[in-house]
């Protein structure tokens, strides 16, 4: 089997999918929710601490997203934490990720070669 087919295989295998009832997601930030009881940051996007205000609204954007019944989230684990995003079953509106980066509350997030993470200017 040739390498890229292996390595496909490897991250279909890791990814766990979650299509929980509403009452088993919760956001505990903008960008970390709390799926079926993992912690899941969403993926490659920075919000505010939910003690600030623009945190507290994002906060209450991934709430309010994450009890649409017609949502699915899946996330990979990557070392000791789990990285992911939600998505309309139908595709009737943007991912969690999108909608939250639309809203202006969150912001991309980049790295540096040290692998510290901030927001991309």
């Amino acid at each position: 089997m040739p390498l890229f087919a292996l390595i496909i295989t490897a991250l279909c295998l890791a990814a766990n999918s979650i299509s929980a009832a509403p009452q088993d997601r919760r956001a505990m930030a903008g960008d970390t929710l709390l799926l079926k009881g993992h912690v899941v940051h969403v993926e490659g996007i920075i919000c505010p601490k939910p003690d600030l205000p623009a945190g507290a609204l994002a906060k209450n954007v991934a709430a309010a997203y994450l009890q649409r019944s017609a949502v699915t989230c899946s996330y990979t684990p990557i070392g000791d934490k789990s990285f992911g995003d939600c998505q309309s079953k139908t595709n009737a509106f943007p991912s969690l990720r999108n909608t939250l980066l639309q809203s202006k509350l969150c912001t991309l997030e980049c790295s540096d070669a040290a692998g510290s993470k901030y927001p991309c200017a």
